[in-house]
């Protein structure tokens, strides 16, 4: 069976009841400071995430990759502003297609409410983004990084079933009541590929510093 991240995210989340899994990760113990497009890539090759690419635009660095349908960006953030190197943030994203289904903002907020972990975002045009940052300042383990972005695979798949489970007032003609209350549904609902405006309005509603952090000597 081919490793993906979301498997990966099950296997960490019992790491109490089964430690040698963390040998899935080698040299789990190094400090990761600066993340850059390579060493983004390597660990998400060593994860199981398919088709990995670095992409650079100007100062705009970050790193797409598949893990089963879904597709995924990590955006490298917090870096120095002349020189677009020294980045102390890996952004990770993923934007869907609400369809013709017009999600309420506030099914966004409450969801962000019962999951803390990860950021939900409502975009324009019917557009939205799944987003967690993970900052490296001082110095992460390889592993914390690697255990941030397997579990972040996890949420994709919440976001669309909370959102399908939405319930809305239907018409119904013939029936007893003719307003019922039904949901969405899952079929409109799909992750696409991020464009950089997309990007750049997630950095936007993150409020994410253009320079590096205050407390670096």
């Amino acid at each position: 069976m081919r490793k993906t991240l979301t498997a990966f995210a099950i296997t960490v989340s019992a790491l109490s009841a089964m430690p040698a899994t963390a040998a899935q990760i080698t040299n789990e113990k190094s400090q990761i400071e600066f993340v850059t497009t390579d060493n983004i890539a390597a660990l998400l090759t060593e994860l199981g995430a398919q088709q990995v690419q670095a992409q650079a635009s100007g100062k705009s660095k970050s790193v797409t990759f598949q893990d089963g349908q879904i597709p995924y960006s990590v955006v490298l953030g917090v870096c120095d502003q002349g020189t677009g190197a020294n980045c102390e943030a890996a952004i990770m994203v993923v934007i869907f297609e609400g369809g013709t289904n017009n999600y309420a903002l506030d099914s966004f907020n409450t969801f962000n409410k019962e999951h803390p972990f990860v950021s939900a975002i409502k975009l324009e045009e019917n557009r939205f983004a799944l987003s967690r940052m993970v900052v490296t300042t001082g110095g992460v383990s390889k592993k914390n990084l690697g255990v941030n972005i397997a579990s972040f695979a996890q949420g994709p798949g919440a976001l669309m079933q909370y959102l399908a489970s939405q319930l809305v007032a239907g018409y119904q003609d013939g029936r007893t009541a003719a307003f019922q209350r039904t949901s969405f549904g899952a079929a409109p609902l799909r992750p696409v590929y991020a464009t950089p405006r997309d990007l750049a309005q997630v950095e936007r509603a993150l409020n994410i510093p253009k320079g590096s952090p205050t407390l670096r000597r």
